[in-house]
């Protein structure tokens, strides 16, 4: 442990006597892939009772947004309160350096007892999100405890949804905990696609055959997501339903972890937190059960509800832009603890005690906040609305980086390494198995000249306050902007920048100034070696990511 960490947490251990109230328990649940708009308390049609439940004895944020729209970066902003750039973790799977410092590691120093379940290989001990936890039960222990449901599983046995499983273990480590406070963390991680919910939830018949087809799909995830071959919009409202359907299993097994936690000692101070890593689009512009390519609001916007009786208001909502970073500093706002200088959050706790926390002036502070987003790289050359491509340069087989370009209907794809170029028509070979290099010299020589040698970036990236949200998308141009008018047009739809420069100018500059600030540099863990980057990228395989 660093000099400046052990000091602080010995300042933090001190306080915790100073203090004549007994600290509360902290629960925080997150659901990965979680879309906003897809809980009752947010306005869908399908009831989640459970989370509605703590949504209507607590306060809930209506326009909160994460960092950036993939699960190892997003879980790091959650317990650090910080950017991708300043916390280091910018690719998926990538581990968070231990010099940062996380919520868990706080509460620990606070004298709390920490655990944290997690059914995400992707948000686990490889990619150092278990720091600061007592006890960390990941997806690999999951599923050796448990004989896991799948979609193209045999119907015979007991099965267990993953849901269920992740709510067992957390129950499990609750009764074994003593008298101390605790902080408990719970990620599921069920509307992850492919749907799949348990029995006894009914799974369509067409989806069962589309997922038996999948390993015949060339290249599976690209042409799933992008819809080359008119599969996914064809399933769209099935599977759009079994995606409402997880949701609602999960809401289930939530509502069993929270009867369980209101009948432990101290209930009636508990400090609770809901929330999401990033959301899911459903074929919201052109892209399919999938998240990380882009910025618009079905990945990027996510619920964020806190409940704590005598703390947090009930029934409220907060209209005022807010960000996953603000998660850790509010909670510990909300438990009585010092928020670290490290975390650049909002604690937006003095406001969630208002009678009436819809109403009134925002925090001193928050007039005209904006918060910003990325995405992550652009892993598929195959995305029509990519340029460039890649993953960051490092060791291990996780972090091996491509270029690419398009031009029209022709991509031009490099594997760092590799002096050989290949070339494909997308519109008669959307799977990129034939290689047309060698037949179409002139255009390959053309378009390898346009591969830039130091980009391997092509993020897209956006900045939003209370109701206008920009997006800045980098093409073979430049760099496209777009502006959308939240309030009216919550699906993006309609480009408003020319009727609203002021707007445009204002957003723009402030996205810019933030970007300007993405060079930090960012202490960087160690390799963990080829086993641990092997188990990682078998993950990312079987989660779609890569092919």
């Amino acid at each position: 442990m660093t000099r400046w960490r052990g000091c602080l947490f010995l300042a933090l251990s001190l306080g915790l006597a100073a203090c004549g109230e007994a600290p509360p328990n902290v629960l925080l649940i997150t659901i990965d892939t979680q879309r906003a708009d897809r809980l009752g308390c947010y306005g869908n049609q399908v009831a989640t009772p459970a989370m509605d439940r703590m949504a209507r004895e607590g306060t809930l944020f209506e326009q909160a947004s994460t960092t950036i729209p993939r699960t190892s970066q997003a879980i790091a902003s959650l317990f650090t309160g910080q950017y991708p750039a300043e916390h280091g973790a910018r690719e998926i799977g990538e581990y968070l350096s231990s010099e940062a410092l996380t919520l868990a590691e706080v509460f620990a120093a606070r004298g709390y007892q920490t655990a944290g379940v997690s059914a995400n290989g992707l948000a686990g001990r490889f990619q150092g999100l278990h720091q600061g936890f007592d006890e960390f039960v990941d997806a690999i222990d999951l599923a050796r405890a448990y004989p896991l449901w799948n979609e193209l599983a045999s119907p015979d046995g007991e099965w267990v949804g993953s849901a269920e499983a992740v709510t067992r273990e957390a129950l499990r480590i609750l009764q074994g905990w003593t008298e101390k406070p605790w902080f408990l963390w719970v990620h599921y991680s069920d509307p992850h696609f492919p749907y799949s919910p348990p029995p006894p939830e009914v799974t369509a018949s067409q989806a069962r055959e589309f997922y038996e087809d999948m390993p015949s799909f060339e290249p599976r995830a690209s042409t799933i997501f992008f819809d080359l071959n008119g599969r996914a919009s064809a399933l769209r409202p099935v599977l759009s339903r079994m995606y409402d359907r997880e949701v609602v299993y999960t809401d289930k097994w939530i509502g069993t972890l929270m009867a369980q936690v209101r009948s432990v000692p101290g209930a009636d101070r508990m400090v609770m937190a809901l929330t999401s890593d990033h959301g899911e689009s459903l074929g919201e512009h052109g892209y399919f059960y999938e998240h990380g390519d882009f910025v618009y609001e079905a990945t990027m916007r996510i619920p964020f509800v806190f409940h704590a009786p005598g703390r947090v208001a009930a029934g409220g909502r907060i209209g005022e832009v807010a960000s996953i970073i603000d998660l850790p500093a509010t909670l510990l706002g909300l438990a009585g603890v010092e928020v670290p200088s490290t975390m650049s959050g909002w604690d937006w706790s003095k406001r969630l005690g208002r009678e009436s926390p819809a109403s009134g002036e925002a925090p001193r502070g928050l007039e005209g906040r904006v918060v910003f987003g990325e995405s992550g790289s652009a892993l598929r050359p195959q995305n029509p609305r990519r340029i460039h491509g890649g993953r960051r340069r490092g060791e291990g087989p996780t972090q091996r980086p491509f270029r690419s370009v398009r031009r029209g209907q022709w991509v031009l794809l490099r594997n760092e390494g590799s002096a050989r170029v290949s070339l494909y028509d997308t519109a008669a070979d959307p799977a990129l198995k034939n290689d047309r290099a060698d037949e179409q010299v002139s255009l390959a020589r053309e378009l390898e000249t346009r591969l830039a040698p130091d980009v391997l970036d092509g993020r897209w990236r956006m900045a939003r306050d209370d109701r206008w949200k920009l997006v800045r998308a980098p093409v073979e141009q430049g760099d496209q902007w777009s502006l959308f008018d939240l309030e009216s047009d919550p699906g993006e739809e309609n480009d408003v920048s020319q009727d609203h420069p002021a707007e445009l100018s204002r957003l723009r500059s402030a996205l810019e100034g933030w970007m300007a600030g993405d060079q930090t540099d960012v202490p960087v863990s160690p390799s963990r070696g080829d086993a641990v980057e092997a188990e990682v990228e078998r993950q990312l395989r079987s989660l779609g990511y890569i092919d």
